[in-house]
């Protein structure tokens, strides 16, 4: 059956003249080999070399070859390249590859899972998801584990890999590849999490991944590119998407209803006993507190992020450490503040204090409510 699929095979290509008619010419032994109905999609993307004139040269020879390009010379873009040949693909499915991979056991395992499971819309090469599956130079490797930390926490990435081999089926995901924003090196990380986020079915399986050459480009001056896509799709996810502006209103009264609630369990403690001092009232700040954040807790969770999952151990703890290391953080702030900065504008050791605390509330709250929404109630917002 998967034999009768159309596939679509969908390269971005950056000055590659020197290994991309070798490689295309493997693509094209195997799938022919295999019987597949497909079409061979290499999309150039501002190479300098003679890159897009050997691709001309395969569309003559080879009539399932197709050319595309787009930007400009020296600004390559894979991310612009690789929405621009998803778009313009016609198969049933899609196959992400690279020019220097070929990983052909990845096709075999991909296509025919999605030829016979239809719950299955992606599936992703996981270089990450077996030990020693990753043969790259060891810091490429702690890169992408760099990066895929930050898609976990500020994204809610739950995968294992972004980068890579990807398949999917082109009807199901075409709109996802439309609404993708960021380009460069992330939009194949944002096509896996938009996906995710989507509902869709993921699949990720293992591959073994050995690069031919050295990277074209240089791993250093991705960096800045990287950090802003990832702002980008922070600011995309969360708030022009997601709603974060209304869960900060919403957190905003759970935690002025802790204080309330903190204050006066506190008070009717000390109304009820008439007890104002001693060793009765660590009792009873402890139970103020401590009936606080399970408010917290609840509300946080069934409120402001509306986490339906059900809730494990590792979830109370998390709370439990999040909230206890942001009351750390703003003890030892205002201790700081307080011991050896000096009071500016005048203010008395009694006022600067109280604004010392003051000055630690903006990044407890954020620590606070950024912690329990990637770490804990784990918001898709």
């Amino acid at each position: 059956m998967r034999n009768q699929l159309y596939i679509s095979v969908v390269i971005p290509v950056y000055n590659e003249a020197e290994i991309i008619v070798s490689a295309a010419q493997a693509i094209i032994n195997y799938l022919d080999g295999r019987g597949f109905h497909y079409e061979l999609l290499l999309v150039e993307n501002g190479s300098r070399d003679e890159t897009w004139g050997l691709i001309q040269g395969l569309e003559r020879k080879f009539k399932t070859v197709r050319g595309l390009r787009v930007g400009s010379p020296g600004h390559g873009d894979y991310g612009l390249a690789l929405k621009t040949g998803a778009l313009a693909a016609r198969g049933e499915l899609i196959v992400n590859d690279e020019i220097d991979i070929g990983n052909f056991d990845f096709y075999n395992e991909a296509i025919g899972i999605l030829a016979v499971d239809s719950t299955i819309d992606m599936i992703i090469g996981s270089k990450t998801l077996a030990a020693g599956a990753d043969k790259r130079p060891w810091f490429r490797r702690f890169a992408t584990w760099c990066v895929n930390a930050l898609l976990r926490v500020l994204l809610g990435f739950k995968g294992t890999d972004t980068h890579g081999l990807k398949a999917w089926r082109r009807v199901k995901v075409e709109s996802v590849v439309r609404d993708c924003v960021t380009g460069k090196d992330m939009l194949a990380s944002e096509l896996v999490i938009r996906t995710e986020r989507s509902g869709l079915v993921i699949r990720e399986i293992p591959i073994k991944i050995e690069e031919t050459r050295e990277a074209r480009v240089n791993i250093v001056k991705r960096i800045p590119h990287v950090f802003k896509n990832i702002y980008q799709m922070f600011v995309v996810f969360h708030i022009r998407e997601g709603g974060l502006h209304r869960e900060m209103l919403r957190y905003i009264v759970v935690a002025l209803s802790c204080v309330l609630i903190n204050l006066g369990v506190f008070n009717l403690l000390l109304f009820v006993t008439g007890i104002v001092q001693g060793f009765w009232i660590a009792i009873f700040v402890l139970l103020s507190f401590s009936l606080a954040i399970l408010n917290a807790f609840f509300l946080n969770k069934h409120w402001v992020f509306k986490d339906s999952r059900p809730s494990t151990t590792k979830t109370y703890v998390r709370f439990i450490i999040i909230t206890s290391t942001m009351a750390v953080v703003g003890s030892v702030m205002t201790y700081a503040l307080t011991t050896f900065v000096v009071p500016p504008f005048g203010l008395t050791s009694h006022l600067w204090a109280n604004v010392s605390l003051l000055l630690t509330i903006p990044v407890t709250f954020l620590g606070n409510f950024f912690g329990n929404k990637m770490l804990v109630f784990n918001s898709p917002s």
